[in-house]
């Protein structure tokens, strides 16, 4: 997978077709974010989602392969995604990603709002590969930063992925095309909808029990304790 990562964006760099400049460079950070995210994901924690966004790695870059001009660095990438498709499929790579959640794993709404705001940048680079401008450029770029927010649980990250992420694209969205602008309302609303369940609040701050004191008898507080409080069997100070 990295080295189709690498194969990919050297071929972008020498011949960027079908994609203006920016578009360009939204797909090329749409592409890395995950694709590190994916392969991390399955050698550190052998999570599922991050064997499915492998897979869904493999599938966008199948399409670039098809949309994309036949040459040298075509068939080096061809030869790499290929491969890719293969170590997925086979048993080295299934039998280290977990069957099951894991107990002390993050949610699946959790997930799914990091995976929306990190592939915001590839999905508006494929929208607007002809008619990316500064307005994508800046919008693509939040969602990465976004996730990272999010996931580091820095202050305010609850509150980014209820409401500020969501709520500013949709005030870029209109200005947007047709295609671009879509892609944009469908990644804030579903951001939104996950960010909104229960379980995500719980994961971002976790529930914690405020202590509290309880009168108990002297008999039956622990030796030590009363030892410690200069305290006899009756709780009368010695």
């Amino acid at each position: 997978m990295v080295l189709d990562l690498v194969s990919l964006t050297i071929g972008f760099i020498v011949d960027p077709e079908p994609f203006e400049p920016v578009a360009t460079l939204l797909v090329g950070v749409g592409l890395w974010v995950p694709g590190v995210a994916s392969v991390v994901g399955m050698m550190v924690s052998r999570s599922r989602w991050a064997y499915l966004t492998a897979w869904a790695f493999v599938v966008v870059c199948m399409v670039l392969l098809v949309v994309r001009p036949i040459g040298a660095l075509w068939v080096i990438s061809l030869l790499f995604t290929t491969t890719t498709a293969a170590g997925l499929i086979g048993l080295g790579v299934r039998s280290i990603v977990r069957t099951r959640p894991a107990a002390t794993g993050p949610p699946g709404a959790a997930v799914v709002v990091a995976l929306s705001m990190s592939a915001l940048a590839l999905a508006v680079g494929l929208a607007a590969a002809r008619s990316a401008g500064w307005l994508e450029l800046t919008v693509g770029m939040t969602g990465p930063l976004a996730a990272f927010w999010f996931i580091k649980t820095l202050p305010g990250a609850l509150l980014l992925a209820r409401v500020v992420w969501p709520a500013a694209l949709l005030v870029a969205a209109p200005w947007m095309d047709r295609v671009p602008m879509v892609v944009v309302i469908l990644a804030s609303v579903t951001t939104a909808i996950a960010a909104w369940r229960p379980e995500v609040r719980t994961s971002v701050r976790p529930l914690t029990t405020k202590g509290s004191r309880v009168r108990i008898p002297p008999e039956l507080a622990p030796r030590e304790v009363l030892d410690s409080a200069g305290l006899d069997d009756k709780g009368r100070p010695e």
